[in-house]
């Protein structure tokens, strides 16, 4: 199976490539009529990759009716929330601060399934220790 367009062209050419650390643009201020011009060619204005990536999503372009018709209709849309993984961790029961297990780096969160192991390692070495703990995302630890 073969896909393609002849939109797109790849090249593997670095010499081909455009690559800048930021966009500059030349400021020219005109009046209504047109005939008075001031511009400071030496001064430009610096559109850094970051306000760039701003731009296109909430400027002029990233909001046109255009960008919400045709194929685009159906783009999975990006949302502005963004969900952080914030992981698992083993705490104490009676006082819910996060307790250090081996194999578990200074409390740090993990996945779920490192946490469990950790915790089925200190019931092994030591039960009464692991009675006191539980599993749980920090978000659900109240102080």
């Amino acid at each position: 199976m073969s896909i393609g367009s002849q939109e797109f062209a790849f090249t593997s050419d670095d010499n081909d490539w455009l690559e800048v650390e930021a966009i500059e643009f030349e400021t020219i201020i005109m009046n209504k009529e047109g005939k008075e011009l001031r511009r400071d060619p030496k001064k430009l204005y610096r559109l850094s990759a970051e306000l760039f990536g701003k731009q296109c999503r909430f400027g002029a372009a990233g909001s046109a009716a255009i960008r919400r018709s045709g194929r685009a209709k159906y783009r999975a849309a990006v949302g502005k929330h963004r969900i952080a993984k914030e992981g698992w961790s083993v705490v104490a029961t009676d006082s819910l601060a996060v307790e250090p297990l081996p194999g578990i780096e200074g409390g740090k969160p993990v996945i779920y399934s490192e946490a469990a192991q950790a915790l089925r390692t200190l019931k092994q070495q030591n039960p009464a220790k692991a009675a006191g703990l539980k599993i749980m995302r920090l978000s659900e630890v109240t102080n």
